[in-house]
């Protein structure tokens, strides 16, 4: 129940293939009270590769209500200085005045939000966790608590009068947790303007193939994203990719910038070329480059046991009493690694 196979490509519709098998865990925000019985939910965690376009997904849709509904993750203080960087890099490049409008998807707290609104410009966010929703609104940010669907884009939109009208919609860390990727640009559609900007950050594949950071590899986490497949999917929507930037967020994401083909003066920059040529030469698009990241994970996974056992047993065997061995800390990451280490 609340699981939904995805037998095809979420990009393309092409067909894929299983090439990293992990641990079925709970959803990995989903913190139980200390004390309670645990729910015993589990879901697969296995990652497929697209033969077609390239990209990589999980194998399993999760309910986003199960998901998002009852979110606890907000913004921290230390990402405080990127958002202000973010605001301030965009609203120069796009010649943002004040009034412009300044829609989020998946707006949290408010934080990126209040970064806009303070340099002049109207804002709304969408967020879907009620308490969530609850903490941006009393920090006076106009937050519809609802996912970002056509449906309700357009309902939203219609009655504010703000149809077409955004210069920046913006969805940061939210782009790889949809499943309903069309959908969702069919909600964009609704409220950027004519020569209106699409802008995305996620988690850049290439640091989880370089870095054998699987721990990123979660429920929320649907897609896996590279640039490449990026480019092609939003091609196929009659949209213009025009530029890519590295930032060093969850230890090395990307920043997409998306426009209407018609949509104005944007020029697509040669890094955007560069960037697809660097996943090409490094093996993105290849089965084998996964077998290897398995293997890799499948190496650390033994060394981690070897040195827990050794934490365990080195006092028995040296005449002492069983240690107690204590872990501090709740990443989201934290659960994938529990479960298959």
């Amino acid at each position: 129940a609340g699981v939904k196979q995805n037998t095809c490509c979420l990009l393309c519709g092409g067909e894929v293939s299983r090439v990293l098998v992990l641990t079925p865990t709970p959803i990995a925000n989903n913190l139980e009270e200390s004390g309670s019985p645990p729910s015993g939910a589990t879901y697969p965690l296995d990652l497929y590769l697209c033969g077609g376009c390239g990209h990589l997904q999980l194998g399993v849709a999760v309910d986003p209500e199960l998901l998002f509904r009852n979110y606890t993750y907000v913004s921290p203080p230390g990402m405080y200085e990127h958002w202000a960087q973010h605001a301030g890099h965009c609203a120069s490049r796009f010649a943002l005045r004040e009034g412009d409008l300044v829609v989020e998807v998946g707006s949290n707290n408010g934080d990126l939000l209040r970064e806009y609104r303070d340099r002049g410009m109207r804002v709304l966010g969408f967020e879907p966790a009620a308490e969530i929703a609850a903490i941006s609104r009393s920090r006076s940010i106009p937050t519809e608590e609802a996912f970002f669907t056509a449906e309700n884009a357009a309902r939203v939109a219609d009655m504010h009068a703000l149809r077409g009208t955004a210069k920046l919609v913006l969805a940061n860390n939210v782009f790889a947790h949809l499943a309903d990727l069309r959908d969702f640009m069919k909600a964009v559609d609704v409220f950027l303007a004519p020569d209106g900007v699409f802008v995305f950050e996620v988690h850049d594949r290439n640091t989880l193939v370089d870095q054998g950071d699987v721990w990123s590899v979660y429920h929320e986490h649907v897609h896996y994203w590279a640039f490449t497949p990026a480019v092609k999917f939003f091609e196929s929507l009659g949209m213009h990719v025009f530029d890519v930037q590295l930032i060093p967020t969850h230890n090395g994401s990307m920043r997409v910038f998306v426009q209407r083909l018609s949509g104005g003066e944007q020029k697509r920059i040669e890094t955007v070329s560069q960037f697809m040529a660097r996943e090409e030469k490094d093996g993105l698009f290849e089965r084998s480059t996964y077998a290897a990241l398995g293997e890799r994970v499948e190496r650390t996974r033994s060394d981690f046991r070897l040195l827990l056992s050794a934490l365990i047993w080195a006092p028995i065997n040296a005449g002492g009493s069983r240690p107690r061995v204590v872990v501090l800390g709740c990443p989201a990451k934290l659960t994938t690694m529990a479960y298959h280490f």
